[in-house]
């Protein structure tokens, strides 16, 4: 799911943030996630814990449709 510039994509914004460019990458963020995330919904709960994954994630797509959109 690639974010086109200067395009209004959210349910690609949101489907990002579950697919990964490389296993390298997925397993990376696996690792991060078990060890900190853990840690985090602990804290938070489990739904302010996702809330804040997905919303992380769209914010990134947002920033990076528009860094494109400048490029």
């Amino acid at each position: 799911f690639y974010s086109y510039p200067r395009e209004l994509n959210p349910l690609n914004w949101f489907l990002s943030s579950l697919f990964h460019s490389s296993v390298s990458h997925l397993t990376s963020n696996i690792l991060f996630l078990f060890f900190l995330g853990r840690v985090v919904e602990e804290r938070l709960g489990t739904t302010k814990w996702l809330v804040f994954y997905f919303m992380a994630g769209i914010l990134s797509m947002m920033v990076d449709s528009m860094v494109r959109g400048f490029i």
